[in-house]
């Protein structure tokens, strides 16, 4: 059985090795304690009590044997009383692994879920989210677990930069969505965010959040404490921030005196590299090492720095790409082979999904900061940027139509970081007759076909593929998908016979080809983490972002398979093809 929640995951009930569990007591001999070094940590410091750690979740078991008399105080803030007991089980797996790490500091307690977990109204969370911060502030506390993804909202920035004003260092959980853009509170700058890697391994999991935004990464599966006595096995994002917030209960016991700011810049110094060499964003600064943290033997590491072919003077650029390089989103232009990769944007903002015009002259591209999206377009050389859209939400995935005239994307609604549905428009290149092609609600990832009459796109949670007309008639299913997975990332092919997507489930993704009338699915690549394909422009090869290595790269395929061609090797954690210059048609 695997509970989940807010992009996090938990499980128990594996009678075998929760028996092995329980008998080993709620350390034992876990590997993700050797992976971080705790023994050696606790040879200097198994914490202080006086060093507080606020756990801000489902609440406690403090009945718990091994949580018993660690507790120095809590609140239920939903209910408004002063017992935070945990009748879901999240928050006590959370403070046995801060426990287990730190054995000597006190936990207080902070619950702002109610019986039903992720059922909890999402006002309610909006409301009650940033009070939690700020009473573990007030409290004493000095580290503050989240792991839990919570509604955006700028009281609960405000918060945050309240806690940092005041000592406290906030950790929280990446996210379980194998994507680059983390959930709030890591997302924001001042948190520690913490990525999950194999605790024997110490590769980082395949749904792990990813990006700049990632600090440090820790282990993602610890044996921990449950409900009823027990220890089971948690996983996920969740149970590596409590590693984290462990070690840094370590580092404050041994030096109260250190800010915020000294804490998280001792722990990225001293996390163990991985990955490629350098910080990055696959690990952040690396894996967590307790022992270095109250050792201070480490030292600090350079962000990892981009390296892509030189220029050739003249050549056509028909690709242009997205990455992560160098820790901002930006988009690149290159060869079809590969070479000649130039810079067009650079800056703070967050560039994403680049789309080609078919004259090769423009670019429409997304710009934002992931809470915010609005669609753009520039000159192939990256000048003459101007904006197109302001959406309350955001927009994704545009695509030009096959004359240049207009632009198809997918806008959406947002409530804080919430999606409140999505659905297909057209835009002329000058920002104006703006129009609505569907009603939907759940339609995302536009393609044109080749004659411009229609478009193809996904829709239902990103399943299944659907055609509608240019002007909003005739929708009609493609394809169906199987259960649990989704379908992502449409291109239709130049000649109008096949569309190439990638169909998804929660840890991977693979790359197929289906012909236009829904017939004839084939699978050309397998368990590659694929993303983003789009078809080269005499439609022979599909150029596609993978991890086949373990890291993000650009590869093509044949339109009929075969091997994957790498086009393009980078240190970013993540690369995204973008649509490509199509043959003029006659």
């Amino acid at each position: 059985m695997r509970r989940r929640s807010l992009g996090i995951a938990v499980a128990a009930g594996c009678l075998g090795a929760c028996a092995v569990a329980a008998a080993a007591g709620p350390a034992g001999t876990d590997p993700a304690l050797t992976l971080i070094r705790a023994d050696a940590a606790w040879e200097v410091t198994r914490g202080d009590p006086a060093t507080r750690i606020a756990i801000v979740d489902t609440g406690i078991d403090y009945t718990h044997p091994h949580l018993q008399g660690r507790m120095v105080d809590g609140i239920d803030l939903g209910e408004g009383d002063d017992d935070p007991m945990d009748e879901i089980g999240h928050g006590t797996a959370v403070a046995g692994v801060v426990a287990n790490v730190c054995p000597r500091c006190s936990l207080v307690v902070v619950k702002i879920f109610n019986q039903q977990g992720i059922g909890t109204p999402y006002a309610v969370l909006r409301r009650l989210a940033p009070l939690a911060i700020r009473w573990a502030v007030n409290d004493g506390a000095r580290v503050i677990n989240v792991s839990d993804g919570l509604p955006w909202t700028t009281g609960l920035l405000a918060a945050v930069d309240y806690a940092r004003a005041h000592g406290a260092v906030v950790v929280a959980a990446a996210g379980n969505v194998d994507d680059f853009q983390a959930v709030y509170p890591a997302a924001y700058a001042p948190v520690v965010s913490v990525g999950a890697a194999d605790p024997v391994t110490g590769a980082r999991y395949p749904y792990s959040t990813f990006g700049p935004s990632l600090d440090v990464t820790a282990p993602g599966s610890v044996v921990t404490d449950w409900p009823g006595a027990r220890y089971d096995t948690f996983e996920g994002t969740s149970a590596a921030a409590p590693v984290v917030s462990g070690a840094l209960g370590l580092l404050f016991s041994l030096h109260p005196a250190l800010t915020p700011a000294q804490a998280a810049s001792l722990l990225s110094a001293t996390s163990r590299d991985a990955g490629i060499p350098g910080t990055d964003d696959d690990y952040g600064s690396g894996i967590v090492d307790a022992a270095a943290l109250v050792t201070g033997a480490a030292p600090s590491r350079p962000r990892a720095e981009c390296s892509f072919p030189g220029h050739t003077t003249g050549s056509a650029r028909p690709v242009v790409f997205v990455s992560s390089c160098a820790g901002s989103f930006d988009v690149y232009s290159m060869r079809r082979d590969g070479g000649d990769v130039r810079r067009l944007t650079t800056g703070s903002a967050v560039d994403r999904h680049p789309s080609l015009s078919p004259s090769g002259q423009r670019i429409a591209f997304l710009r934002g900061d992931f809470a915010q999206d609005d669609l753009y377009v520039m000159r192939s050389d990256g000048t003459g940027v101007h904006r197109l859209t302001r959406f309350e939400g955001g927009v994704e995935s545009p695509a030009w139509s096959p004359n240049g005239g207009l632009i198809a994307f997918s806008a959406y609604e947002r409530q804080g970081s919430q999606s409140k549905g999505s659905d297909i428009y057209t835009v002329r290149p000058d920002g104006t007759h703006l129009h609505r092609i569907t009603r939907l609600g759940n339609a995302t990832g536009p393609s044109w076909s080749p004659d411009g009459r229609k478009l193809v796109f996904s829709r239902v949670k990103y399943a299944d593929l659907w055609l509608v007309r240019a002007d909003g008639s005739s929708l009609r299913r493609l394809t169906r998908a199987p259960r649990n997975v989704g379908y992502t990332n449409p291109s239709w092919s130049p000649d109008g016979m096949r569309i190439a997507f990638v169909r998804r489930d929660d840890s991977t993704g693979d790359l197929f080809v289906v012909d236009a009338d829904g017939s004839h699915v084939r699978r050309l690549v397998t368990d590659g983490d694929c993303r983003s394909p789009a078809w080269s422009p005499d439609g022979k090869r599909i150029f596609f972002s993978a991890r086949l290595g373990g890291s993000p790269d650009l590869y093509s395929i044949g339109a009929n398979g075969g091997g994957p061609r790498a086009l393009l090797r980078s240190p970013a954690s993540e690369v995204e093809v973008g649509t490509t210059m199509r043959p003029a048609r006659p």
